[in-house]
């Protein structure tokens, strides 16, 4: 019999988060990850707040929508997996929508 795999710490966190696109309700926001096998996927938050949002673990966009025109944005990717979730904003964007 096999024995699972038992995740103990959190996965590490994406690396070179940035902004590939925006207007005045919506921005993409694109990271880079590490091959990191523990990793289940990706969540982000605006601010503190967590969107809601999972991103599978292959994807390294994602568009947010909704948004208001001419107002900053502060948003947070983190890596997480059933330890937990990858450093608060180790990896993050702040980015102003167009008017």
């Amino acid at each position: 019999m096999v024995n699972p795999v038992v995740v103990e710490e959190p996965p590490r966190e994406p690396i070179t988060c940035g902004v590939s696109s925006t207007d005045s309700t919506s921005v993409v926001i694109t990271w880079a990850s590490f091959n990191n096998a523990s990793r289940e996927g990706f969540r982000i938050y605006q601010g503190t707040t967590s969107l809601e949002t999972t991103v599978d673990l292959d994807e390294v966009m994602v568009t947010i929508g909704n948004l208001a025109p001419s107002t900053q944005y502060h948003f947070d990717v983190r890596a997480f997996n059933e330890a937990g979730e990858s450093q608060v904003d180790a990896c993050f964007v702040d980015v102003t929508t167009n008017p």
